[in-house]
């Protein structure tokens, strides 16, 4: 159940990520890294198309095999935090103590919730520039 917890609290912080970026990238700590071009959603969207000789970008022309699809994760920062958060989610569950659905279940369930939205929002306040 630990692992779980902890599981649900790393979903809280990547979600916390995903909306900075989104929302609050330019007073954000992320503005200040090096790599805008990935964590920046003005720019990153542009990762997953070639480029023509003349730097224009083809949206209808991948710029490797998978990266507007499957490998889009490879391409920004908005999207690989969306896959772990979605990896985090998948194993919240499968080390989810097995129980019966009852009281407990509904226990769980809120408990779950607590712990993603206390780590989203401490998270989310601590990506932001002071």
């Amino acid at each position: 159940m630990i692992l779980s917890g902890a599981f649900l609290c790393l979903v809280g912080v990547l979600q916390a990520v995903m909306d900075t970026l989104d929302f609050h990238y330019g007073s954000s700590v992320f503005a200040r890294l090096r790599k805008s071009q990935f964590w920046d959603q003005d720019q990153s969207w542009g990762n997953k198309w070639a480029k023509a000789p003349n730097g224009e970008i083809m949206v209808n022309k991948p710029r490797f095999w998978g990266s507007s699809t499957f490998l889009v994760w490879l391409t920004d920062g908005w999207h690989l935090t969306d896959t772990c958060r979605n990896s985090a989610i998948v194993l919240a569950v499968l080390f989810f103590p097995s129980i019966s659905v009852d009281w407990w279940f509904l226990i769980y369930l809120v408990a779950g919730k607590i712990i993603i939205g206390v780590s989203f929002e401490a998270t989310f306040r601590l990506l932001k520039v002071k």
